[in-house]
């Protein structure tokens, strides 16, 4: 490791000022990423320069780190996990193995994961994006600091801290530091909290590769803001060659065309068909019920036909700008759309711009058409007919329920919960903490919902999903967290969580067999829940007794109390938050009502993490399958903790694969699980008005251009 004395620093003289504290002067301040060892004072500093308040972990050794979505917000704290050489995965200076023999351990710089440079020219720059400041205060002041706060009992890997310790982890952040510098990262360093950054001249220690200032530069590089515009001499040739990229138009015909080379389709010629080899796949523009030109992102929908509108619908939706390779490559797709051996390894690239589709064929393996759709059915059709028809399917509007007809109903479906279908009963002869679904039904599981209730609406009637439900092939979990709305400015709104909860009660009125709730840390009255300082818990609960009385608050207290914690089934299981860490059997769960430690597990924690040492990890999975039995290949899937206000599933989060995030409360996106004969498949949804549409049904859509 580099020691304090290792390395040469100086002062960068030129410096910007942000809230205060100075800054080299070239970058952009979204490019800053703060990192350093445990109290160093990175949360301090990007709370003071105003940057985004949550803490992100990269793992230095994990291929393509620099794309991971955790830096998508900045500036941001981050930790490091560094390979070190005897162990096989990456370690924090907080793990206990690292505290153990940190005093022994070489870093594996070989398997450290850089950058690649810039390899053409609309590229990215990855070295240039980021600009990484490691905060690196004295031992003795970081020492102390940690002493005092260890009193707290708030940082359990303090309890084993000395001095000794504190200036290995320094090193440790130090050496990464160096590395990155010798390999063309832009880096500097803060060795006092709110003093000037320093720049690397040398190293002194005798370590291959160390690159002296005679050899590098101080030169700030700024990524690209976008296109730049104004005369270029190049721009006739760029364009050429986007034209060239983008393909030949073609207008899908009742004929099928023989696709030879890249062909473009717009948008405005609507839904068509792709022949991959003796495979069939529709391909929709996916178009709002309400029809206005500009609700529309412009965004196509794939899925193999019919099937998408006889059962729970499985597709794959393409985005604008993200290339999609289409061919037995993709073991999901070759499940979703049943590929048989006339499908290419990688048949045709698709790629969305701005609506419009480029086909690229990938070499001379696969055989590729396109035709026009014909009269099947569309997919905004098909979804306008289900908002349409769902108030006759639940024998009333999808509104709120009248305040004496909420307490009858919920009287009802609190029954429904006291026996409810698919639970073992616990050792008091109450439904249990498990529900266990039949290996035939196919599997819905939307994550956190927090209230947005046209999410709801747009799950339920997309494709077949309704009529699965009605011919008791499919089942709808939410998984914890329908009640309080999380969006900025609404934390204190209370009556979309009661719409929400009406919402709930009347799908398990009507599908008392199919329609399941899970409990999440909101579902209670308790004053610890709530969202930035606002009491969410207690304010629903007043909220409740004024609208409708004590008698219904006790109804909902009854509901939140009897729902289940945990859903399995063939290849998967599902829990709101995370698995529990301790070791439990089975029964164990059944029972968990009587547990409040173990309910406390399920509901609250969160992937373990540098900052969160607390947390579950690979292990707690691991040992999770084992305790409901399932194979160890099961997918483990959670919600409770979405990674990025961009997406709304992740897939193998941690590192640990099967283990799945899912967030269904972003009001731009949603997702949710299907989870078919074992398989699980991520499916993302658009939100849309659909109340709006329920409410005035004279709206019909309108062509799109």
């Amino acid at each position: 490791m580099i020691s304090v004395d290792d390395l040469v620093l100086a002062k960068i003289d030129d410096t910007q000022t942000i809230n205060g504290i100075a800054f080299p002067a070239g970058p952009k301040f979204r490019q800053f990423l703060i990192t350093g060892p445990p109290g160093a004072g990175k949360s301090t500093l990007v709370l003071k320069m105003r940057g985004w308040p949550y803490e992100g972990y990269i793992d230095l050794a994990s291929p393509n780190w620099w794309r991971n979505p955790e830096l998508t917000y900045r500036p941001r704290e981050i930790h490091l996990g560094a390979p070190f050489e005897g162990h096989g995965e990456s370690l924090t200076v907080i793990d206990d193995e690292w505290v153990d023999e940190s005093d022994i351990l070489d870093m594996d710089f070989s398997r450290i994961a850089i950058p690649p440079e810039k390899s053409w020219f609309f590229g990215t720059d990855w070295k240039a994006k980021y600009v990484f400041e490691f905060l690196l205060p004295p031992a003795d002041t970081v020492y102390e600091d940690r002493v005092g706060r260890a009193k707290s009992g708030l940082f359990p890997y303090d309890r084993r801290l000395t001095r000794d310790l504190v200036v290995r982890q320094i090193n440790f952040y130090r050496t990464v530091a160096w590395y990155f510098w010798v390999s063309g990262l832009q880096v500097y360093i803060r060795t006092e909290r709110e003093g000037p950054p320093l720049h690397i001249v040398e190293c002194r220690k005798g370590m291959e590769s160390v690159i002296s200032k005679s050899q590098r530069s101080l030169e700030w590089r700024e990524t690209p803001a976008g296109q730049q515009t104004g005369f270029s001499p190049f721009s006739g040739i760029i364009n050429l060659f986007r034209q060239k990229q983008r393909g030949t138009p073609v207008s899908p015909t009742d004929e099928a065309i023989v696709i030879d080379d890249t062909i473009r389709i717009a948008w405005i010629d609507g839904p068509f068909v792709l022949g991959l080899g003796n495979i069939t796949l529709e391909l929709h523009p996916d178009m709002q019920v309400m029809g206005e030109p500009g609700r529309h992102k412009r965004e196509w929908i794939v899925h193999d036909g019919r099937s998408f509108f006889d059962g729970v619908p499985r597709f794959v939706r393409i985005r604008q700008n993200a290339p999609i390779t289409f061919g037995t490559c993709d073991d999901l797709q070759a499940d979703i759309f049943s590929y048989d051996d006339t499908v290419a390894f990688r048949h045709v690239e698709l790629t969305n711009d701005k609506g419009n589709l480029t086909i690229r064929p990938l070499g001379v393996d696969g055989f590729s058409t396109v035709a026009s759709l014909g009269k099947r059915p569309l997919v905004w059709q098909q979804r306008r007919d289900n908002l349409i028809r769902l108030p006759g399917v639940l024998g009333r509007g999808v509104t709120e329920y009248s305040d004496g007809e909420a307490l009858e109903v919920i009287r009802n479906v609190n029954a429904i919960l006291a026996k409810e279908i698919y639970r073992d009963d616990d050792d008091d002869g109450a439904p249990g903490g498990i529900i266990t679904f039949p290996h035939d039904k196919t599997i819905v599981i939307l994550g956190d919902t927090h209230t947005q209730i046209d999410n709801i609406l747009r799950v339920i009637t997309e494709g077949g999903t309704l009529a699965a439900l009605e011919n008791d092939t499919a089942c709808l979990v939410f998984l914890g967290d329908l009640v309080h709305n999380e969006e900025h400015g609404q934390l204190e709104e209370m009556d979309s969580s009661v719409f929400a909860l009406d919402l709930f009660l009347m799908l398990k009125h009507r599908f008392p067999d199919n329609v399941f709730y899970t409990r999440g840390n909101h579902e209670t009255f308790s004053p610890e829940t709530g969202k930035g300082g606002v009491p969410q818990g207690v304010l629903f609960k007043e909220c409740l007794k004024k609208r409708r009385g004590s008698e219904y608050v006790d109804e909902v207290q009854t509901l939140f109390e009897s729902l289940a914690f945990v859903v399995e089934g063939k290849g998967f299981t599902a829990v709101h938050a995370a698995p529990v860490r301790t070791r439990v059997n089975r029964q164990t769960l059944v029972n968990v009502q009587r547990l409040p430690g173990i309910q406390a597990e399920l509901v609250w924690n969160r992937l373990r993490q540098s900052n969160r040492p607390a947390g579950y990890g690979k292990g707690s999975v691991k040992r999770f399958r084992q305790t409901l039995d399932l194979d160890s290949n099961a997918a483990v899937i959670v919600g409770h903790t979405p990674l990025s206000m961009v997406d709304t599933v992740w897939m193998n989060v941690g590192g640990i694969a099967g283990h799945h995030v899912v967030f269904s409360a972003h009001t731009d996106r949603l997702a949710a699980m299907v989870i078919r004969d074992g398989l699980v498949a991520p499916m993302e949804y658009l939100p849309e008005p659909s109340l709006t549409f329920m409410n005035d049904q004279e709206n019909m859509p309108r062509s799109v251009k």
